[in-house]
């Protein structure tokens, strides 16, 4: 055999997928399966089979076809490409066990990985939700472990993200943003369970060529790799999807301060008060309102003015329709406010919802949750000596919430 056909053989023997990862589809009955890969692949293929009683399906060689993956490709440098690929496996059946396999032929494909679909009513769930991870010794050696063997042991229906994946998806070439997203895969059980998730300020990245400048609101490496409910619509900034007794709404704080992204707020606006509108309407069924947003509205550490410009932005639809809990980031640490209202100043306080024994049925405002100290590269924010009203509780350890 000729040098160029046996290093030609080679390539196809070593080209499988990274990043594999999931999200929940548009429907209930979806599932979008998401990849990557250093070379650009001519197609991208995943078979899936239902499981059937206790036993795991057959080979991947005898599983249904999906559709034709989507291919993008994504310049991260003037000489470096990373080639992302999607498809939505569809007609799922509610509350069933799923087995998929992904590859770049029809027959060479990765193993079998299981994922379970959504009920079709509502059922108990447990979510993991943090932001703020980065690369670096506690995000590696600390939380993606801890997670992945939770997702391992059956415990976990997914897992959502406030923002700020890597710090940052831009360094070295664009490699950083490659690194994390393959962390990303580990922590879900390589794609074991769907990775829903907002874009947060490390996420602002795409590579133009001297002489381009950098677009506001350039979140190309973000867009391209996770693929969120609505995405033909919304490129993945903001959408929603019901999970459990709980709907979540998942929005772009970066289009709050970006030069330039007035237009991209008020589309989100405009997203944000449809959403929520039908979502009270199915309270009776569908109780909880979670939104997520990677900026946090109210926090005891010491942002004042971007705080200010996120309850601007949010906050008068997040009370009319009383979300129930606001969950973020961006801060590097834990904390969780009383219910809580109105804009404040370094001088005044905001107004709390006060009930007996820190109890809450009903609250007239939501509760906001900060947790971005998933072990992020930077360091922990400590907070000040002021204790503020609003703040119930905060904590500076390494964790997630669930």
């Amino acid at each position: 055999m000729p040098l160029t056909s046996i290093l030609a053989a080679a390539a196809v023997a070593v080209s499988m997928p990274s990043e594999v990862h999931i999200a929940y589809g548009d429907e209930v009955s979806e599932m979008v399966v998401a990849w990557a890969s250093s070379v650009p692949e001519k197609d991208g293929y995943v078979r899936f089979a239902k499981q059937n009683g206790s036993q795991p399906p057959a080979s991947c060689s005898s599983f249904q076809l999906a559709p034709q993956a989507s291919q993008l490709a994504m310049n991260t440098s003037a000489d470096r490409t990373t080639y992302l690929y999607h498809t939505v496996l569809g007609g799922l059946d509610p509350s069933s066990t799923y087995y998929y396999c992904v590859g770049f032929t029809e027959d060479v494909l990765t193993d079998p990985v299981p994922f379970k679909t959504r009920s079709s009513s509502p059922e108990s769930t447990r979510v993991m939700i943090f932001g703020d991870t980065g690369n670096n010794h506690y995000w590696s050696t600390g939380t993606v472990p801890t997670i992945r063997k939770e997702v391992e042991n059956g415990t976990v229906t997914a897992v959502v993200h406030t923002g700020d994946f890597a710090y940052y998806a831009k360094d070295n070439d664009g490699k950083q943003g490659d690194i994390h997203a393959q962390e990303i895969s580990n922590l879900t059980g390589s794609g074991m369970v769907p990775f829903m998730a907002v874009p947060g300020n490390a996420e602002v990245f795409c590579y133009r060529p001297p002489g381009i400048p950098l677009w506001a609101q350039c979140m190309e490496d973000y867009q391209m790799r996770f693929i969120m409910p609505g995405y033909e619509k919304t490129h993945s900034l903001w959408s929603s999807f019901d999970l459990g007794y709980a709907h979540y709404v998942l929005l772009d704080s970066e289009a709050l301060l970006w030069c330039g992204a007035s237009q991209s707020q008020a589309d989100q606006l405009v997203f944000l008060k449809n959403d929520l509108e039908a979502a009270q309407k199915r309270r009776a069924d569908i109780p909880w309102i979670f939104a997520v947003v990677h900026r946090p509205l109210y926090s005891s550490y010491n942002s004042t003015g971007e705080q200010l410009a996120m309850r601007d932005g949010f906050a008068e639809l997040l009370e009319e329709y009383k979300v129930d809990i606001v969950f973020s980031g961006h801060v590097h640490s834990y904390e969780r406010t009383y219910p809580v209202t109105g804009n404040y100043t370094i001088t005044s306080n905001a107004t709390v919802d006060e009930q007996p024994n820190n109890h809450y049925r009903n609250p007239k405002y939501p509760v906001h949750v900060i947790t971005g100290a998933a072990g992020n590269g930077e360091s922990i924010d400590k907070f000040g000596t002021y204790d503020w009203t609003f703040s119930a509780f905060k904590s500076i350890d390494i964790g997630y919430s669930r």
